[in-house]
């Protein structure tokens, strides 16, 4: 058994075999325990603790501090700050102080956030699954089939990849499927539901049948976008019942279902008591069902349940290619883009869909993502594939949103939204009263 401790220094201190208690000091700090029953305190400062073997107790004090028990049944307390949570084990218990910051749960077990916890991210390649709190949570699936329930509050769900189940109970929830078969039920509330990964460079919902279902509150079904028809699989020569989405519960009078372009670009068939939603292709071209809302016939295009939405064309918007040495890729978005060199100002302008800039990589590259605005944001980085390999919400007005990620070669894109990922329409988003009206920076660079 030791007691260890740390110097002013950022130390890396190690412990031993036995029993040990170190101790960090005001900077940031490694401390890593071995075996037995360790009590690691970080102190001030952005701490890494590392429990190893044993059951463990953490804590992290003030400071951005990262906590990972390791084996056993491990105690952690993050204290204030935006802390991050490594968890092997349901059995793991976490502390965390009402207002102490906005906290993250990395997971590779099924897991239900305790109180004072905001965020969950599922790790790993298994079939598990994620549950929220009374907050406003944000949960992300990882590559396998999960179930995520966002119980009370505001939540946004975000399935990954996968056959995955998102039901939002209480709350104002959005909810997106992400690539796969996924089945949403918003839960009571006004939601937002997406089948689909919306930045996907492949055609969004090919191959994907999914399920969404509003309950009760005033819903949005989205099928498509400013950018993208949802589940066009582009063929010209069938129907395309191999990709749309089925809307179980639609209700005209409150729902409204969300499309690309303009009522002429689509017609409505009767199937028995349900109608289908087509997109009108050209000629002797069978047209693509994209859309099956059951149990409702007699619908009309032109209601007011319909919502249609044009991008601009290419050259409308003010210098939208990115032109740098470091050839990073073009940048594009339905808002007016200022560009100077590496730098890119954003004016949010009619786009109802939160702002998606994608760029290549010919080389692996560590790049370096960041957002400014006096306004509260969150970035995301997403590879080819819709998945989601990094997040920060800036967690107020007046702090930027922070990327850093060592990438391979290929094609990523970047989201900035308000708040939250998923967009509501009129460019003001899920869990933020501010109208859409601020400016922000988005800073791309290259090492």
């Amino acid at each position: 058994m030791a007691v260890i401790f740390g110097t002013t220094a950022p130390d890396t201190r190690n412990g031993t075999s036995g029993d040990d208690t170190i101790y960090g000091w005001a900077n940031g700090d490694n401390a890593n325990s071995l075996s037995g029953n360790d009590t690691l305190n970080g102190a001030d400062g952005n701490d890494n603790l590392f429990g190893g073997t044993g059951n463990d107790s953490l804590i992290g004090g003030l400071g951005n501090d990262t906590l990972d028990g390791g084996l056993g049944i491990d105690s952690l307390n993050g204290g204030v700050g935006n802390d991050t949570y490594l968890v092997d084990s349901g059995a793991d218990t976490i502390t965390e102080a009402v207002n102490s910051g906005t906290d993250t749960v990395r997971s590779t077990v099924t897991y239900i956030l305790s109180v004072n916890l905001e965020n969950l991210t599922l790790t790993g390649t298994s079939a598990i699954n994620g549950t929220g709190n009374s907050l406003n949570n944000i949960l992300f699936g990882n590559t396998a089939n999960n179930t995520l329930n966002g119980r009370a509050g505001n939540d946004n769900l975000d399935g990954n990849l996968g056959n995955d189940t998102l039901i939002g109970e209480d709350g104002n929830d959005s909810l997106q499927g992400g690539p796969g078969n996924d089945s949403l039920n918003g839960g009571s509330g006004d939601d937002i539901l997406i089948g689909v990964f919306p930045a996907s460079v492949l055609s969004p919902g090919l191959g994907e049948t999914d399920i969404l279902t509003g309950g009760v509150g005033l819903d949005r079904f989205i099928l498509g976008d400013a950018k993208n028809v949802f589940y066009d699989d582009k063929s010209t020569t069938n129907a395309g019942f191999g990709d749309l989405a089925t809307i179980t519960d639609f209700n005209p009078s409150e729902d409204r279902i969300e499309l690309k372009g303009s009522p002429k670009d689509y017609r409505l068939q009767s199937a028995g008591a349900n109608t289908q939603i087509l997109l009108d292709k050209p000629g002797t071209e069978p047209d693509e069902i994209i859309g099956l809302i059951q149990g409702k016939v007699n619908l009309r295009l032109d209601s007011n349940y319909f919502l249609f939405y044009e991008r601009e064309n290419a050259g409308q918007a003010t210098n939208n290619t990115l032109a740098s040495a470091e050839a990073l890729g073009s940048l594009s978005s339905g808002s007016d883009v200022k560009l100077s060199g590496e730098l890119v100002t954003v004016q949010p302008g009619d786009n109802p869909d939160f702002d998606f800039f994608t760029f290549s990589l010919a080389n692996p590259k560590t790049v370096t993502i960041s957002a400014v605005t006096t306004d509260d944001t969150v970035i995301g980085l997403f590879n080819n594939a819709g998945i989601l390999l990094q997040s920060d919400d800036d967690s107020g007005p007046d702090f930027g949103s922070f990327i850093t990620a060592s990438l391979g070669t290929g094609t990523y894109s970047i989201s900035v939204s308000k708040y939250a990922f998923f967009p509501q329409d009129g460019g003001t988003f899920t869990g933020s009263s501010d109208s859409n009206s601020a400016p922000y920076t988005l800073e791309v660079s290259l090492v």
